[in-house]
């Protein structure tokens, strides 16, 4: 958690390390203009460290400060260990990070090779005066061509990586020897992806960087000495969410994106509520009773995917056909052990639910039915009572086995169809 504002009670130099609980009211606040960061969980204590904010940086400046400058500078300085002269590779360096580190390399005197679109080129060119030919297009793998063609085949020093997939292999090859490829993105991390290993017989190293909330004071000594700057693209009040977040799904953003009060004391903020989550037990069985290849299917991969381990399906027709086979394997691949059971509603199978259940039944879907396409005043007794008897008699039986097993349910849903309701031409 980030904080920009006015300061609780500090020790006599406005700097340190301070927790308090969380949800009680600060301790009494001062004139002190700071900026602090917190860590913790919300039921617990918040613990905060806080800096005083350089004479002429705002608030919303100081909004722009911490997460890429400390990230660059935590990056390049205590990982990498950049040393004045050697070459950079950035990607989308018209972005906050991008930036930050282009303001850092300028002061440590470390040279950039950067990426972006045509309007970004020109944006670094005219604003940091960035050399034309040291610009590539990073969003297309072709880029690597050029670059070790403007660097005689060595490569660059060191690559700060934010892309993901193909790219960032060709970007991993084009370090020289004993360079140094830092990894800031998650995603590949995340799904414990693989990369070749070519660049090691290079002794290049593989770096993977995370978020460092220890560099503050460092990063505003560098902005009272103007070595960097805030890092402001585009200023919303709080008013304009959603065109704030509308411009980010773009893509289209020079430097950072900020949300600030400002003047917009009244500013109306939609709130929506979080949708309501489904409470699945991992530790229960839950039965969806009918055929895999309609709606029934799809429920099966929601429990799935909703956290159920042991859901079991019911049903009359069984589950060889090669839709049922296709929901199976998709529920199997999502960690999740479907038990198919064949029966019928309208008998004592109803019984086999309990007995091959991996756990005790927390919960019943009844959808089960048959088709009787007619006009009720052509349909034959033997006819509608077919048609009727897996809702009514298989919810009776249903109900009554629940209760001779003892089951203790968490719900108990009935499906039926609109055509019940309105009817339907026939």
């Amino acid at each position: 958690m980030l904080y920009a504002g006015l300061s609780p009670q500090v020790n006599e130099s406005n700097n340190g390390t301070y927790m308090w609980p969380w949800g009680r009211n600060l301790p009494p606040a001062r004139p002190d203009v700071v900026q602090a960061v917190a860590e913790g969980k919300a039921t617990q204590f918040w613990k905060w460290d806080v800096f005083p904010l350089p004479d002429g940086i705002s608030f919303t400046d100081a909004a722009t400060l911490n997460t890429v400058y400390s990230t660059a500078l935590y990056a390049l300085t205590e990982v990498a260990k950049v040393q004045p002269g050697q070459s950079i590779l950035t990607y989308s360096t018209a972005g906050g990070l991008g930036i930050a580190a282009l303001r850092l390399c300028n002061h440590l005197g470390a040279g950039m090779c950067d990426g972006g679109n045509n309007k970004k080129r020109q944006f670094l060119i005219d604003k940091y005066n960035t050399r034309p030919d040291r610009v590539f297009y990073s969003r297309s793998a072709d880029f690597a061509i050029t670059l070790m063609e403007k660097t005689d085949g060595t490569g660059v020093d060191i690559a700060l990586n934010t892309l993901t997939g193909q790219i960032l292999h060709v970007s991993w090859d084009c370090i020289e020897i004993r360079g140094v490829f830092l990894e800031l993105v998650k995603k590949d991390i995340s799904r414990k992806s693989g990369i070749f290993m070519e660049p090691f017989q290079r002794n290049a190293k593989y770096r993977g960087v995370d978020m460092s909330h220890e560099l503050l004071e460092r990063i505003f000594t560098l902005i009272q000495k103007g070595y960097i700057e805030p890092v402001i693209g585009k200023v919303f009040g709080f008013g304009e969410f959603r065109e704030a977040f509308r411009l980010l799904s773009t893509g289209d953003i020079i430097r950072n994106t900020v949300i600030t009060r400002g003047a917009s004391l009244n500013a109306t903020v939609p709130i929506y509520p979080l949708p309501k989550k489904t409470s699945i037990r991992s530790n229960r069985s839950y039965v969806i009773i009918g055929d895999l290849r309609g709606i029934y299917g799809s429920l099966a991969i929601y429990f799935a995917k909703q956290g159920a381990k042991s859901p079991v399906a019911f049903a009359r027709s069984g589950y060889d056909d090669p839709t049922s086979q296709k929901i199976a394997k998709t529920i199997s691949g999502l960690g999740t052990e479907l038990t198919l059971v064949i029966g019928g509603v309208t008998n004592k199978d109803v019984d086999k639910i309990s007995d091959k259940a991996p756990k005790p039944v927390a919960g019943i879907i009844h959808g089960a039915m048959v088709l009787r396409d007619k006009m009720h005043n052509s349909m034959k007794k033997p006819e509608f009572r077919v048609a009727v008897a897996p809702k009514v008699q298989g919810w009776c039986n249903l109900h009554n086995s629940s209760i001779r097993r003892k089951a203790k349910l968490d719900f108990f849903i009935l499906f039926s169809s609109i055509r019940s309701v309105v009817g339907q031409k026939s």
